[in-house]
């Protein structure tokens, strides 16, 4: 069973790389909405398909295993693409956003992780998801620990924690909290989402009749939630209506699967 895992989850996060590179070309403003509606809660949900816990039993282990192998190599290229858009492609620009943000701004904003929402280097934007799931697994980590093996109150928490999220979204939007410390709390909903429901994923790899039919379903049900929601971002944090976004991701997420 392991060694079908991967491949599956191989694929998952394939697709989601593409989509997110699609996403951002000049498509369809319907197909992009879609799109944009589970790209990222998709990546959330694999990452803690992926990513074992079990392995750090302490937190300070957790903390310190992921600061070395997530947040200093996000820190890196951070400081890389500063330099790059300091001496050299902001001294190209004559005019346009390039001249708007000031070098003291985009170097706060390497350490605040608000790229592209007034902080930050533009040439850096996608790096907010690395602050922002090293949040999220370490508030899920502590929420796991709280509950155990007691999967019910596991998902009541994961249930607050979305309702904080939402309303995070309605105090901080535009600009999120440092490491996307509020969109985490929307984010954990789908990394708990992921680990609620490994080992049945696992064990429903293999594709049917029935399983194309209810995928079919699920996607008319997905765009269905999106059309009456709008697009939704989780950066920075913005989702219209919380029943019909988490609707749309968690469809959208089961039809990707």
């Amino acid at each position: 069973m392991n060694n079908l895992r991967i491949p599956w989850s191989d694929n998952v996060k394939d697709a989601g790389i593409f989509l997110v590179v699609f996403a951002h070309h000049e498509i369809c403003v319907l197909v992009k909405g879609f799109i944009y509606a589970f790209h990222m809660s998709l990546f959330f949900f694999v990452s803690r398909y992926l990513f074992s816990a079990q392995k750090h039993v302490r937190f300070k282990k957790f903390v310190y295993k992921r600061l070395k192998t997530l947040i200093i190599p996000c820190l890196f290229f951070a400081a890389v693409a500063y330099c790059c858009w300091l001496f050299a492609v902001r001294p190209l620009f004559l005019k346009g956003r390039a001249l708007l943000i000031s070098p003291v701004d985009a170097l706060l904003g390497v350490f605040h992780s608000n790229w592209g929402v007034g902080l930050g280097v533009p040439m850096a934007t996608a790096l907010w998801f690395c602050t922002c799931l090293f949040v999220t697994e370490s508030l899920f980590w502590l929420l796991k620990k709280s509950c155990g093996q007691d999967s019910p109150k596991l998902v009541g928490e994961l249930f607050i924690a979305g309702t904080l999220g939402y309303a995070s979204s309605l105090w901080f939007f535009p600009l999120p909290l440092p490491w996307g410390i509020n969109i985490a709390w929307t984010a954990v909903v789908f990394y708990g989402a992921g680990f609620l429901f490994k080992e049945k994923l696992s064990l429903s790899l293999q594709i049917s009749g029935w399983k194309k039919t209810a995928a079919t379903l699920i996607a008319f049900l997905a765009g269905l939630f999106y059309y009456f929601n709008g697009m939704s971002l989780m950066y920075p944090n913005s989702h219209h209506n919380p029943l019909l976004f988490y609707g749309a991701a968690f469809f959208s997420v089961g039809w990707s699967i």
